[in-house]
């Protein structure tokens, strides 16, 4: 529901509309958008067949960004391609409006999308570097992900931080709501990057492996999470220990710890 406005518009090229009025074609137009970027080339193809879009060599380059889209959209038998040669996150937050704080960063890869309705499909495998929110860096993140049947797949993820690595995947089911999250960790440190992002004031560093699965993750009366721990050679607040490993679930509001096992130097502690 959210208005976009776009004021002195600026388009310098050619346009075509032909005699059949179902085909559109873009000849290497160009724009300025004040205070988000300018298009340096727009050109491609756009043909209207019942109720399928056709897509053809179309390109698009801004100042900071490149990416080309071919294929048919909401066509049961066929698919559309996005190609993302570089997508300025400076542009795109400008555009979008994301926050106060600076988020800076390019992606690239693919997205390919499919189908209509309830059988409509899409598949990605995105990287991005250089990443900077505010004055935190970030690193830089890969993934590959599909959406399916209502039901939304992490294959693999890896975000390498200036303070640790972060690598998970996992699924989400739309319907339903429920998710399982598989989350490895090596020397996250947690009181740089993670405490700003998380604007809590939350120290320590860990490494090991946390697995999720369950329902409802955001509804507190209907929340249903089996919670798996196992951490080593890590550190919380100033408690360092050698090994951490539990097993806890959240039903309902109550809370029930299957297995705890804590080992430190100072002792042991299992329940």
């Amino acid at each position: 529901g959210r208005k976009f406005r776009i004021e002195d518009l600026i388009l310098d090229g050619k346009v075509y509309l032909s005699p059949i009025k179902s085909r559109i074609i873009v000849e290497k137009c160009s724009a300025d958008i004040p205070g988000i970027t300018g298009i340096k080339e727009l050109s491609g193809s756009v043909v209207f067949k019942d109720d399928i879009i056709a897509l053809l060599d179309c390109i698009c380059k801004t100042n900071k960004s490149s990416f080309a889209v071919n294929g048919n959209l909401f066509d049961k038998n066929g698919d559309a391609t996005v190609t993302i040669h570089a997508l300025s996150l400076a542009e795109a937050s400008r555009l979008l409006k994301v926050g106060e704080r600076k988020l800076l960063g390019n992606i690239r890869g693919s997205v390919t999308i499919s189908g209509k309705g309830e059988s409509f499909n899409a598949s990605a495998s995105l990287s991005a570097d250089n990443l900077v929110y505010g004055e935190d860096s970030l690193g830089e993140l890969q993934s590959a992900f599909r959406f399916e049947r209502n039901r939304i797949t992490i294959s693999k993820a890896s975000w390498t931080l200036p303070d640790g690595q972060i690598s998970f995947k996992g699924s989400y089911d739309v319907n339903t709501k429920a998710f399982n999250l598989t989350t490895e960790v090596h020397d996250l440190v947690l009181h740089h990057t993670v405490a700003h992002i998380l604007k809590n004031d939350i120290q320590g560093k860990l490494s090991g492996s946390i697995e999720a699965s369950g329902k409802n993750a955001f509804d507190a009366g209907l929340r249903e999470i089996d919670l798996k721990v196992k951490l080593q050679n890590s550190i919380v607040k100033n408690f360092s220990f050698d090994s951490l490993n539990t097993h806890i679930q959240y039903t309902k509001e109550s809370l029930t710890i299957n297995h705890f096992d804590l080992k430190s130097k100072g002792g042991r502690i299992k329940v």
